[in-house]
């Protein structure tokens, strides 16, 4: 785990403290991704696929005591899923329960003061259906319906472009161009050669079992520098990404259903390789910046606003910020808050850990990230 105290301490001298001893949680922000999730890209077996899915009468309870906010005229992302593929599993549903239940255990000055209502928390997400869905099951964990207070809690979609660092279309022409510099680097290249193999054998053995759906090969834009299959002679399908490649793995191996051919040790490759252009990218600082800067801005912003007790216009600071985003969301604050980055894809379990107390400045609160 990696535990470090943002080196841009927080300086509101209205919230100063003189010893650990007299520290008090004001607010606590949880940035998690979504729960278990089904391969975005498409595969042949959708009976399989469909038996993981929760059933239409779990998705309708998750709704019950909250209102999701949309923008208008918004375009679904590539990787937003089709209601089998890329959505939110069963076992997701009920991992995002306990992580609920785990902070209310965890954070008890903070979050057993019961009913919770939307006055205690503000509730962000990506605006993909297995993010939403994660979060309302996040707060049937945190806040059962009968314990909250009156009125349904917001889950706020507006800002769902600024939780991913590869929203289609980018937000700036000059993220676009900058990955597109690093994407032609000497070293993505030189990988990209060294790694190819390994493509070709683990493209073929998924071809080899029957395990995709021939719509796999025609999809793009699901990460960063994710193209459709080129197709080779004969009409062959082409490989597949490396995006598709370490997310179909994933997921076939935490069903048990990877081909006979590849191992556990070929997912883990895969995912490294997976990896590989998000490190290359969100190493680069700009780039990090340009993606996740107004997030981690936003973040920071919150939590001052929670030192001071309340923040613009009078309104009362939330003790409780919640945001229900992805991977790719957590690995690209992890760069713009310039920590150092996962060589992979963080787990799909995140147990919560806060990091220890320590000797704060004395005229400055504190503001702790902990990621597990």
């Amino acid at each position: 785990m990696l535990r470090a105290r943002l080196s841009r301490a927080l300086t509101v001298a209205s919230a100063a403290v003189a010893t650990a001893e007299s520290l008090q949680l004001r607010q606590l922000q949880v940035i998690h991704r979504h729960g278990d999730r089904t391969p975005i890209t498409p595969l042949a077996d959708r009976a399989f696929w469909s038996s993981v899915l929760p059933s239409e009468a779990e998705l309708t309870s998750l709704e019950d005591g909250t209102t999701v906010l949309r923008p208008s005229g918004s375009v679904p992302h590539p990787a937003a899923g089709d209601g089998l593929f890329g959505t939110l599993s069963l076992r997701g549903v009920q991992m995002m329960r306990e992580v609920g239940a785990e902070l209310r255990r965890k954070y008890p000055s903070l979050l057993q003061d019961l009913p919770l209502s939307a006055d205690d928390m503000c509730v962000h997400s990506t605006d993909f259906p297995r993010t939403v869905q994660s979060v309302q099951a996040l707060l049937q964990g945190l806040a059962p319906l009968e314990q909250r207070g009156a009125g349904p809690i917001p889950i706020d979609c507006m800002l769902s472009d600024m939780m991913i660092p590869d929203p289609v279309p980018r937000a700036t022409e000059e993220q676009a161009a900058c990955e597109a510099v690093v994407l032609r680097s000497d070293a993505v290249i030189r990988h990209a050669a060294e790694v190819e193999p390994l493509r070709l054998r683990y493209s073929q053995a998924l071809l080899e079992a029957g395990t995709l759906d021939p719509r796999a090969y025609r999809l793009s834009g699901m990460g960063a520098g994710d193209e459709a299959s080129t197709p080779q002679g004969g009409g062959v399908p082409g490989p597949l990404s490396w995006n598709k490649l370490a997310e179909v793995l994933k997921c076939l191996q935490a069903y048990e259903q990877l081909p006979p051919s590849l191992t556990d040790e070929d997912v883990r490759e895969a995912s490294a390789a997976g990896a590989y252009r998000w490190t290359a990218l969100m190493g680069e600082r700009r780039v990090a910046h340009l993606a996740m800067g107004p997030m981690a801005a936003a973040l920071v912003s919150a939590a001052s606003e929670g030192a001071e007790g309340a923040c613009e216009n009078d309104v009362v600071a939330r003790r409780l910020h919640v945001w229900s985003g992805h991977d790719s969301t957590l690995f690209g604050l992890l760069a713009a808050f310039e920590l150092d980055a996962p060589c992979a894809w963080p787990p799909c379990e995140l147990p919560l850990a806060p990091s220890p107390p320590g000797p704060p400045p004395l005229d400055h609160p504190r503001y702790t990230l902990a990621y597990t």
